[in-house]
C-alpha cells in the first residue's frame, strides 16, 4: 500500500511509487483509444506551443492510462484539458475525492492530483474549469506553498496578461500632408498687407488739414469715417498681432512695398477720399464764393440807390 499525502482540506492522497507498473484499464474498454489519446498528448507536450507545465508532466513516468467515465472523445484543443490529461495519468490517485468528482463530474474515472501542479486541483475540475472549482485548490497567493503557477493561454487572455493589446491608434490613418503648406506668418503678413492698404485712406479721413475745412455732419458723412476708424483700429491690432507672432519687420516691409505698387499713390487716394467726404458733408467752395460775391454787388447797389 503507497503512503498518502495530506491535503489542505484533510482528504488523503495515495503516493504513486516510482517503480509502481502501468495499470490497464478494466475489461471492457477500450485500450487502443486511451493510448492513441496518450500518444497525442506526448506529441502536442513536445511542440513549439506547449506551455511550461506541459513539457514538465510529459518527463515524468506514466502510471495508468486515462480511463474515461463515458466513452467520449477527449478534447486535445485546449491546454487545460492537455495538461489536465497529462496529470490523469502521472499523477496520485486521492482516497476520497474532491466535492466535484464525488457528484460524478469530470471526463476521467478517478480523482487524480500531482503534487506541485495545478495549484493542488485534479484532473477533472483543471480539465473544464481551471481547477476554480475543485476543493483540493490551494491558494495561488499563499506564500510558501512551492505550488508552480500553471496558467493557460485562455486563463492569461481572460486575466489581461497574456500578449499586450495593439496600440489604440494602429488603426488610425494618417492625415494626406498638404501640398502646398502655408506657413502662419505668410498667412499674417497677406491680412497685414489687406489691412495696411486702407492706411491712406485712413489717415486722410483723420488729416487735420482735409477735413478741418469740412463742418461736422451727423449724416451720410459720419458713416465713412466710422467705417475707416473701425479699419483703422483693426490694423493697430493687426500690428500688435504680428509682433506677438515674431514677424520680422524686413518680412512686413516687403510685403507692404509689394501692395504700395499695385495701387495709386497716397496723395492721390487722399485727395479723392477729400472730395467724397465733402460731397456727401454739401460742402462746395465755389458756391460759397459766389454767394459772396453777389451779396457784395446788392450792397453797393442799394447804397446808390438811397444816394
Amino acid at each position: 500500500m503507497p503512503p498518502a499525502l495530506a491535503t489542505p482540506h484533510g482528504a488523503s492522497i495515495l503516493a504513486a511509487r516510482p517503480d509502481s507498473q502501468l495499470r490497464e484499464p478494466r475489461q471492457g474498454v477500450r485500450v487502443d483509444k486511451c493510448k492513441a489519446y496518450m500518444d497525442t498528448l506526448s506529441r502536442l507536450s513536445k511542440g513549439q506551443e506547449a506551455s511550461a507545465a506541459m513539457k514538465e508532466l510529459i518527463q515524468k513516468p506514466v502510471v495508468r492510462l486515462a480511463e474515461t467515465r463515458v466513452d467520449i472523445r477527449l478534447n486535445t484543443q485546449r491546454k487545460t484539458a492537455i495538461e489536465a490529461g497529462l496529470v490523469q495519468c502521472r499523477g496520485d490517485i486521492a482516497q476520497t475525492s474532491c466535492e466535484y468528482c464525488m457528484g460524478g463530474s469530470g471526463p476521467f474515472l478517478y480523482c487524480v492530483t500531482l503534487q506541485g501542479y495545478l495549484n493542488g486541483a485534479c484532473a477533472n475540475c483543471h480539465y473544464y474549469s481551471t481547477g476554480s472549482r475543485c476543493s483540493f485548490r490551494q491558494n495561488q497567493t499563499t506564500p510558501g506553498t512551492g505550488i508552480k503557477k500553471v496558467v493557460s493561454v485562455d486563463a492569461r487572455r481572460k486575466s489581461g496578461t497574456g500578449s499586450p493589446p495593439p496600440p489604440a491608434n494602429s488603426r488610425k490613418r494618417k492625415r494626406p500632408a498638404m501640398e502646398n503648406p502655408v506657413a502662419p506668418e505668410t498667412r499674417l503678413l497677406e491680412t497685414l498687407v489687406a489691412i495696411q492698404a486702407q492706411t491712406g485712406k485712413v489717415r486722410a479721413a483723420t488729416s487735420p488739414t482735409e477735413i478741418s475745412k469740412a463742418p461736422k455732419c451727423k449724416g451720410l458723412g459720419s458713416a465713412p469715417v466710422k467705417k475707416l476708424r473701425g479699419r483703422h483700429q483693426l490694423l493697430i491690432a493687426a500690428s500688435m498681432a504680428a509682433k506677438n507672432a515674431s514677424v520680422s519687420a524686413k518680412e512686413t516691409a516687403k510685403a507692404l512695398k509689394k501692395a504700395a505698387k499695385s495701387q495709386q499713390s497716397f496723395s492721390a487716394s487722399c485727395s479723392h477720399l477729400a472730395g467724397l467726404l465733402a460731397d456727401e458733408a454739401g460742402f462746395d467752395t465755389d458756391g460759397n464764393q459766389n454767394k459772396t460775391s453777389n451779396s457784395s454787388d446788392g450792397s453797393e447797389t442799394r447804397d446808390d440807390s438811397d444816394q
